[in-house]
C-alpha cells in the first residue's frame, strides 16, 4: 500500500536496462516510502523485447515514453530522461527521485540531484557500476530483493508436477492367479461358409484375343526432321553489358568531354573498367576503340593509327 505521508517520489525507468520482472519490487519498495505520483518509464516502445512491459505498465499506471534509437545498437533514453528530471527538479514537484537503471551513465544526473537536497534512490543489478551506486543516497539491489521474495504457494490449478498414478481395482491373489492360468482358452468358432461345397464353380470365359494393328508411322520424327535448323541466338547477357557500355559512355561524354565534344580513349577505358567492373574484352572486343568503330552510327574516332602519338585517340557520340 503507497504511503502518502512519506516522500513525493518521482520514478523514472530506463526499460532499455530494467527487466520488466523487477516492475513489482519497484513498486513496493517505493510505496512503502511514500507516494510515486511520477511514473515514467523510458524506451523504444517498437522494440518486440519491451513489450513484456505492457503488463506493468498498465497494472502501475506508468506514462510510458517513447525514445527513438538514433544509432543502431545505442539507446537514448538516458539523455531523455536526464533532461525530463532537470524539469522536475526546477518546478520543486518531489523531494526524492528514483532511478532504476544499471546504467553507469546516470552518475552525473545522481550527483546533480543530491547537490540540489533531493534524496537520490538508485534502482538496479548488484553488478551496477560501483560509482552510481555510491552516488546515490540509497541503491536497492533489485535481483537480491527478487530473490529473497517467498516463492507462491501451488495450487491445484499451477501445480504441473506429475503424481503417480492411484491404483484401483481389487488386489489378485497367487490362488486367483494360478486358476486364471489353468483354465483353458476359449477355442474361437469357425466361420460359416457362404457357398456350399456341392455347388460348381462357374467355367471361366474365353477372352477373345485382340487382333494386332499395324504399327503407326512415326509422323513427330518426320516433321522434326523436315524442319530446319535454328540459328544460334544472341548471349542475352553479352547484350545486357553491352547496353550498359552504350549506355554509360553517354553520360561519360556528358560529363568529360572537351570544348570540341570530344573524350580521350584511355579515360573512358579507365573510368568504364572502375564503375561497371568489366570491360569491352568481356564481350567481344579487345579494346575500347574497336567496340567503338563498331558502331559507326553510334560514335566518331578519331586519332587511331598514329605512330609516336600515344593517348591522343578521341571519341564523341553522334
Amino acid at each position: 500500500m503507497e504511503n502518502s505521508n512519506g516522500r513525493s517520489i518521482a520514478l523514472f525507468i530506463d526499460a532499455d536496462n530494467t527487466s520488466y520482472k523487477y516492475g513489482k519490487c519497484i513498486m513496493d519498495v517505493l510505496q512503502a516510502e511514500g507516494n510515486v505520483f511520477i511514473r515514467r518509464i523510458y524506451g523504444n516502445w517498437q522494440k518486440s523485447l519491451l513489450h513484456s512491459w505492457n503488463d506493468n505498465i498498465l497494472l502501475y499506471g506508468m506514462n510510458a515514453v517513447q525514445q527513438m534509437d538514433f544509432v543502431v545498437g545505442k539507446n537514448a533514453s538516458d539523455m531523455l530522461i536526464t533532461i525530463d528530471a532537470m524539469d522536475i527538479l526546477h518546478q520543486g514537484m518531489a523531494d526524492t527521485f528514483a532511478i532504476a537503471s544499471s546504467d553507469s551513465d546516470f552518475t552525473p544526473l545522481a550527483m546533480r540531484l543530491r547537490e540540489s537536497g533531493i534524496h537520490v534512490i538508485g534502482l538496479g543489478r548488484e553488478q551496477s557500476s560501483h560509482v552510481f551506486q555510491h552516488v546515490c543516497n540509497e541503491f536497492i539491489y533489485l535481483d537480491k530483493l527478487l530473490d529473497d521474495q517467498p516463492e507462491p504457494k501451488k495450487t491445484a490449478a499451477t501445480d504441473t508436477t506429475k503424481k503417480p498414478a492411484r491404483k484401483t481395482g481389487r488386489k489378485i491373489s497367487a490362488s486367483m492367479l494360478a486358476q486364471s492360468q489353468s483354465l483353458p482358452l476359449p477355442t474361437p468358432k469357425a466361420a460359416p461358409q457362404t457357398q456350399s461345397s456341392d455347388i460348381p464353380a462357374p467355367a471361366p470365359v474365353p477372352v477373345q484375343q485382340a487382333a494386332p494393328q499395324p504399327a503407326k508411322k512415326n509422323t513427330n520424327a518426320a516433321k522434326t526432321k523436315a524442319q530446319p535448323k535454328q540459328k544460334n541466338q544472341p548471349d542475352p547477357v553479352l547484350q545486357s553489358k553491352e547496353a550498359k557500355i552504350h549506355n554509360f559512355l553517354q553520360k561519360l561524354m556528358e560529363k568529360h568531354a572537351d570544348e570540341n565534344g570530344y573524350m580521350a580513349l584511355g579515360q573512358a577505358g579507365k573510368i568504364l573498367k572502375n564503375e561497371l567492373g568489366y570491360s569491352t574484352k568481356e564481350i567481344g572486343y579487345s579494346t575500347l576503340s574497336k567496340f567503338l568503330t563498331s558502331f559507326p552510327k553510334r560514335y566518331e574516332v578519331i586519332g587511331i593509327g598514329k605512330a609516336g602519338r600515344p593517348g591522343t585517340s578521341k571519341f564523341r557520340c553522334k
